[in-house]
């Protein structure tokens, strides 16, 4: 039996629902990401790999010209199901078909997953390589902001981010607390 296809996938509502219900997905792999990324003047493709019926794999892939070279990202993707070996490379040997197709000279991306062997592993067999550098956050700290004062907070932070609040504050910088 064929392995479906990467098609583009124009239902938003589907693709918000795999996406979310997917455990290390981010809003980068969002609908109004791409359309974020549209208003940009970006060509957004949305690919999605769907299997009797039911998406199975998503990766909204933004192709970026420059003047030296065009590349195609998809930011923390593809979203999918990378303990499924073979639908991974399949989906990522594909990613790569695509942005070619789309003039990229190269394709970058960066799934939103804990490191592994197994994971290298995938991305080594679809013929990816480590990069350099990141383009999201490789670490992200979290502060417990809960029943701390401002004093207290502050005093715990570094003086040159200690100051570089405080000069925020002097050029009118403001902080809204929402829901």
């Amino acid at each position: 039996m064929l392995t479906p296809a990467l098609e583009e996938f124009t239902d938003r509502i589907a693709w918000e629902e795999f996406v979310a219900g997917q455990p290390h997905a981010t809003y980068l792999q969002s609908w109004p990401w791409g359309d974020f990324q549209e208003a940009l003047h970006r060509k957004v493709r949305r690919l999605a790999r769907v299997k009797d019926g039911r998406l199975v794999a998503a990766a909204l892939m933004v192709v970026m010209r420059r003047r030296v070279a065009s590349f195609a990202y998809v930011p923390y993707g593809p979203v999918l199901d990378w303990t499924d070996g073979p639908l991974a490379v399949d989906v990522l040997r594909e990613l790569r078909a695509a942005a070619k197709g789309d003039g990229a000279h190269y394709l970058r991306l960066d799934p939103h997953i804990p490191a592994s062997a197994a994971v290298e592993s995938i991305l080594h067999e679809a013929g990816f390589r480590r990069a350099v550098n990141y383009v999201q956050a490789e670490a992200v700290w979290v502060l417990d902001l809960e029943g701390k004062k401002e004093s207290e907070l502050l005093k715990a932070m570094r003086t040159t981010t200690r100051q570089l609040i405080r000069n925020a504050d002097k050029l009118g910088v403001t902080i809204e607390s929402t829901t």
